[in-house]
């Protein structure tokens, strides 16, 4: 048996006495598992930090800020420099202390919660878990085997600074290899940004608005129902996209976006030029009938009604609770008018 294969059961065989498993059929079988294992034994991985490399298991005891306490915890493997082998000696320290900014996992962490990972020795004694290799082991519903559920990290709300706009740029762009690279690599179309707590998704449909992407997005997470810090909706955005609103708004509503949240200006964090609207009102404004008729029929309200200032035929601003047929009459559109009475 080759030595490389050895070293794999063996590491399991630990594993086994860390959560008492009657069967390792699954973990032996888990590809995100023997991937974790090969990167802990990769020769490019020890370039790259100064330090051991190191598989863990352990149970979830409580988080804090950017650190998960683990009881029960025990070294798999700790290999320095890809040449040299062996465990860490503080496998049982108590309490288990690794740094993690949990928060930006796609699922929260909860007491109790048998996880595997990949963890860089710290040289004064502490451990950081890289975000990209941690794992939830659950044991299936029926029978012994066990199954590893991968997190994923979301790298670009976790990113600072001009990392995070270089990040978000990347999402935004009309090339939609670079999009998906982005958002396999753990970037959420649902981080915003640094300065208007605006999603790339925002963005995207803001300027853009392309519906393979759109839909990509949705595919990989996107929040449908997600506010801007201007009070913006996604669906809201879509109703004036001047290229394609009808394609776009009936993607965000087959995808489960509500076409009734009603954007409220007054606690908007950031001042926006033109007033959030809800789509129906936005469409009306329009005398767009087709997105109005697409709208209803998923559900909009056609009494629904915004306080917004809005500009009557006078061109005088005044503070004024609109809806779709108010709007409609004050930008002057019969059909609109016709198809709400």
């Amino acid at each position: 048996m080759r030595t490389e294969t050895w070293i794999l059961f063996t590491v399991i065989f630990l594993l086994e006495g860390c959560v008492g498993m009657k069967s390792r059929t699954s973990m032996e079988n888990s590809d995100w598992y023997r991937d974790t294992f090969q990167y802990v034994q990769s020769e490019e991985n020890h370039k790259i930090f100064i330090t051991s490399t190191e598989l863990w298991c352990g149970q979830v005891s409580s988080t804090e800020d950017d650190v998960v306490y683990l009881k029960d915890q025990r070294c798999l493997r700790s290999v320095v420099r890809a040449w040299y082998g062996g465990y860490c000696n503080q496998s049982h320290d108590v309490p288990g202390r690794f740094s993690l900014s949990h928060q930006y996992l796609d699922a929260p962490l909860r007491k109790d919660d048998f996880i595997v990972f990949a963890a860089i020795h710290g040289l004064k004694g502490g451990h950081s878990i890289i975000p990209d290799r941690i794992a939830r082991v659950e044991q299936e519903e029926e029978g012994d085997n066990y199954i590893v559920i991968p997190f994923k990290f979301d790298h670009a709300a976790y990113a600072e600074g001009k990392a995070r706009e270089e990040a978000l740029n990347k999402l935004c762009s009309r090339d939609i290899v670079t999009v998906e690279t982005m958002l396999k690599n753990g970037f959420s179309p649902n981080t915003p940004d640094n300065k208007r707590h605006t999603t790339a998704f925002h963005h995207r449909l803001s300027y853009l608005g392309e519906p393979e992407i759109l839909k990509l997005f949705i595919r990989y997470g996107a929040d449908v129902n997600a506010v801007d810090g201007t009070g913006r909706t996604l669906l809201g955005i879509a109703a004036v996209n001047l290229y394609c609103p009808i394609i776009l708004c009936r993607i965000l509503l087959e995808a489960g976006a509500d076409p009734n949240i009603n954007p409220n200006q007054e606690k908007a964090r950031y001042s926006c030029k033109e007033e959030p609207l809800p789509p129906l009102i936005a469409a009306a404004q329009r005398g767009n009938i087709e997105l109005m008729q697409l709208l209803i029929e998923h559900g909009a309200d056609p009494g629904i009604s915004v306080k917004v200032p809005v500009s009557v035929p006078l061109g005088i601003k005044i503070p004024d609770c609109v809806t779709p047929l108010s709007v409609a009459v004050s930008h002057k559109q019969p059909q609109a008018i016709r198809f709400l009475l």
